[in-house]
This record gives structure tokens, sequence and C-alpha cells, in this order.
């Protein structure tokens, strides 16, 4: 076992090493992996409610250990690399039946698996996450991490994504038995193995060359908003088409007025991307607008400045029939009448009203 497994770390570098946290960046935009290795200082700085959700993170890791009590923990704090690869390989050797934070490397690849069961000769693989159900991307987080493993060696049988339980209510002492819920993911996981040589070959080749070109969208805040985020909207202005949103489904004139400008349509604003119309509706009605948002993506990709009172189009967009077309997809009696002009009453025009 683990006879592929080394105690020691390849001679990195910036264009061939990669984590599963690197790995997972690279996946969600090639330029954010770029930048994170050659740029890093374009990075915004993370904001005290985001390390607040790093911490909480770290909170609910611990929780999901106790599911599996007894094991021992290989630590990141003041372990480097290979005091990591190496006290893993110990506790393997050793027999431990449960081990937390286990590191790996494999292909140049460094992972942490937040939980390692040994069952009848074989592992388990359980992957903790702080949400209440499995997203696209845990798919991706946990089959990096299998695809690690078993090239070292390691005779992974099973993947599991562990995540809080919605309805869990809790009464006195949280129980972790109740307050997470445990979903076998294998199939998903292994379906992904044969591509992950190909990502990997093809990120650690875009490292090589030239700063790629990629056009903001909605990936850079799905899954996660980009910590360079701030670097590659510089060009975006404050108040743009992207701008739009409900102002609680009511009527209101003065809002509309306020914010009426020549301002040229060039995409969203930094602040109210996450604040986005969608996001105000509920749940069953937040599809159709987030098709109508994603379409503005796929007409200004590069947010050009526009001047028409034609839309959609893809030199220039009407503030007003952009609206419009908003409003259509909107439930009866949220955006209450449409005013003349192309306004939409309760919604924010922000360019190219007149």
């Amino acid at each position: 076992m683990l006879e592929r497994m080394k105690d020691t770390m390849p001679n990195s570098n910036k264009t061939s090493y990669l984590s599963k946290s690197l790995y997972m960046r690279g996946l969600q935009c090639r330029k954010s992996l770029y930048l994170d290795r050659h740029n890093p200082e374009l990075r915004t700085e993370p904001t005290a409610a985001l390390e607040s959700l790093w911490r909480s993170g770290h909170e609910v890791g611990d929780f999901a250990h106790r599911l599996f009590p007894g094991g021992v923990i290989v630590p990141f704090d003041g372990l480097t690399k290979e005091d990591q690869l190496a006290r893993t390989r110990a506790e393997i050797d050793r027999g431990a039946k449960v081990i937390y934070e286990a590191a790996f490397s494999f292909n140049d690849v460094f992972v942490k698996a937040d939980i390692i069961v040994r069952e009848r000769g074989y592992w388990n693989l359980y992957e903790g996450k702080s949400t209440t159900s499995v997203k696209e991307n845990h798919w991706d987080d946990a089959a990096v991490q299998y695809y690690v493993l078993s090239g070292c060696g390691l005779p992974v049988h099973k993947a599991f994504l562990v995540h809080i339980d919605s309805s869990y209510v809790r009464k006195g002492e949280i129980v972790p038995q109740a307050l997470f819920s445990i979903e076998d993911i294998t199939g998903g996981v292994r379906e992904k193995q044969a591509s992950i040589p190909d990502t990997l070959s093809d990120m650690r080749a875009m490292l090589r060359g030239k700063a790629p070109v990629i056009d903001i969208g909605p990936h850079c805040d799905d899954p996660y908003e980009c910590d360079f985020k701030d670097h590659c909207w510089k060009h975006v202005p404050e108040q743009s088409i992207f701008a739009l949103r409900p102002s609680r489904y009511t009527t209101a004139p003065a809002r509309i007025s306020r914010y009426r400008s020549s301002t040229p349509c060039t995409g969203w604003t930094r602040q109210e991307s996450r604040r986005s119309i969608s996001s105000t509706l509920p749940g069953p009605e937040r599809t159709p607008v987030r098709r109508w948002r994603r379409s503005c993506w796929a007409r200004f990709p590069k947010g050009r400045a526009c001047s028409s009172t034609t839309w959609p189009s893809r030199t220039g967009c009407g503030v007003g029939q952009a609206a419009q077309g908003l409003a259509g997809l909107l439930p009866a009696g949220h955006a209450g009448p449409r005013p003349a002009g192309g306004e939409v009453a309760g919604y924010v025009g922000v360019g190219g009203i007149s």
C-alpha cells in the first residue's frame, strides 16, 4: 500500500505544482489560476465577512470529525508539506482506522483529505461541506482527491459528501449524527477520473504561457467570488445595466428618477452583482430571471459601452427595453404597471435612459 506515495514534494514551480484549491480555482477560471501563480499581488484582501465564513467552515469540519471518533489528525499548521506526507504514511502503516486531514501528493498535486476511514482493507473518503446539499463543484473537489489518493496506491472504495442536514433543529448541544447528512457520490467521482490528467496538463500548459484572455462573466462569482474580481472588473462603471434590481416589488418613481443616468451600460457593478435581481425573488421564480441575466453576459461579454435604443443586440442596448424584457419574466403583481418610456415600476435603470 502507498507504494507510489513519497514523503517529499517534487521540485515544484509556478507552472507545475497544484494543490486541490488551485485545481478548483483553475476549474472555475483559468485566468484566476494564472494570476494566483504569477501575479498574487493583484489579489483583493479578504473581507472580515469572508474570514468569518472560513472560520465557520473549519468549525463544521471539526464537527464532522466527530462522526468518526477516535481518529488521528495530520495538522497543517506547524508542519511542512513533507512532514504532513510523512505523518500520514506513518499513521497508515501504524494501522490507524480514521485519519483527519490526511496529506497526499501524486503527479505534483497536493491534497488534504477531510476524513479517510479504513474498512475491510479499503479506505472510504469523506469530504465535509457547510452547505445543505451536494453542489456541482463538490464532485470535482472529491474527484481530484480520489485521483491523488488512488495514484498514491491507497485503495479507495467509496467517496462521500458530508453536508448540513437542513431539517436539523438544535436542542442543547449539537449532535453531529443529526447535524449532518452523508451522500454517496462515488459514481460521479469515478466518472470524472478519466478527464483529470488532461485537465491538469491543460492548466500547466496555460501556466507556462501568457495570461489567458477571459472575459468577465457569471464564473466570477460561481461557485465562489473570485479574489481577483476587482482587478478584472476595474473597467466596469459603478452604474450599468447589470445593476438592475427590484425595489421591494413596489412602485418607486423617486428611486428610479434618482438613478437616471447617461452612464454607458458596460457590465455588472462590483457591488451590485451579488445582490442581483434573482436573489430577491422567491425560489421558483428565480430561474427565468437568471436566464435573462446570463443573456446579458452573452450579448455583452466584454462590457461594451452602448447608447442605442434597441435591445438586445451585440453592440448596444437601451436600458428601457432591457427593463421591459426583464419585466416580462417576473410574476404578475411584482413589478406593478409598466410606465411609459420603457421603465419598470420598482426597477432601477442606470444607463441609456433619456
